[in-house]
C-alpha cells in the first residue's frame, strides 16, 4: 500500500518546482524572460540566481500559513493538499473522483493560454 504522507510531500516538491522544470515553449519563453531583468535579451547567473531567490521566497511565503519563519510538516502538507485539491477539482469536473488524460492535458492547455494571455497584457 502506498504512503499517502509521502505522495503527498512529492506533490508538493513536485509543485515548487514544476515552474522551472517545464519543456513548453511558451512557459519557458515566458520564464527566460521574467530572468532577464535588465531587458537585454540575455541572462547573466546573476540575474537567474535573483528569479531563482525571488520564486522561492514566494513559495516559502506561500507555505508558511502562520507567518512565523518557520515551515512545519503540517503547514507544508496543507498548503499542497489545498492545491491538490484544487487541481483535482479542475479536472475531475463531474465529481465522479476519476479523470481522464484528456481531461488533464486540456486543463494543462487552458492553464498555459491564459497564462500566456496574462503576460501578454502586462507586456
Amino acid at each position: 500500500m502506498r504512503n499517502p504522507a509521502k505522495i503527498i510531500f512529492l506533490s508538493g516538491i513536485g509543485l515548487i518546482f514544476s515552474g522551472s522544470l517545464s519543456a513548453d515553449d511558451d512557459h519557458e519563453s515566458g520564464m527566460a524572460s521574467k530572468y532577464d531583468y535588465d531587458r537585454d535579451g540575455l541572462i547573466t547567473r546573476a540575474e537567474y540566481d535573483k528569479g531563482f531567490e525571488e520564486k522561492m521566497q514566494t513559495k516559502l511565503e506561500w507555505l508558511d500559513i502562520n507567518k512565523d519563519g518557520v515551515i512545519s510538516p503540517e503547514e507544508f502538507r496543507a498548503q499542497h493538499q489545498k492545491e491538490v485539491n484544487h487541481r483535482w477539482s479542475m479536472w475531475d469536473t463531474d465529481g465522479d473522483d476519476v479523470v481522464s488524460v484528456d481531461a488533464v492535458l486540456e486543463q494543462k492547455q487552458k492553464s498555459r493560454a491564459q497564462m500566456k494571455e496574462k503576460k501578454e497584457k502586462k507586456d
